[in-house]
């Protein structure tokens, strides 16, 4: 099989280096141990590296019940932007995202969701009229909301 030579494995993290020299490059972790370390060793690794994207997916799994953000996370959200990087956070749920990583959005995509808890908390975040929405969205939409606009109306895309 081929190998492919866009990832580095967590454990071959002397080989990182190596792809810091391409003009661009691609770097997944797999958690392999506590998802707070993980996130925290990723958070500082995007900093030390900028210019670049970090992509957290299935947020629930670092900011479950316990929404305590970490220095290096928090570091990286407030001020990634001093060495360009950006942070996109994907959760099958608003409500586990910790206010922390939520003040600090500048853009927000939803899909449908009819769950009230959720639909409370993306209300907070967008306003109430604007949250209800959701409700009525069919299968393949979403909703985009730009929170750096003067008002937030979100936009329906399919």
């Amino acid at each position: 099989a081929e190998v492919d030579t866009s990832f580095v494995s967590w454990e071959d993290w002397a080989d990182v280096e190596d792809y810091l020299q391409r003009p661009s490059f691609r770097i997944s972790l797999e958690m392999q141990e506590e998802p707070r370390e993980t996130i925290e060793k990723a958070a500082i690794f995007a900093r030390a590296v900028g210019d670049c994207i970090l992509v957290v997916d299935e947020l629930s799994l670092f900011y479950g019940e316990d929404r305590t953000v970490g220095p290096e996370v928090s570091g990286v959200v407030r001020f990634g932007r001093r060495e360009a990087v950006s942070v996109v956070l994907v959760s099958q749920r608003s409500y586990d995202c910790p206010i922390l990583l939520r003040s600090q959005l500048t853009h927000v995509v939803a899909f449908r969701t009819v769950e009230p808890r959720d639909i409370d908390y993306m209300g907070d975040i967008v306003g109430r009229d604007e949250s209800k929405r959701l409700l009525s969205l069919r299968e393949h939409q979403r909703i985009k909301w730009d929170l750096t606009a003067a008002t937030r109306v979100g936009v329906v895309e399919e």
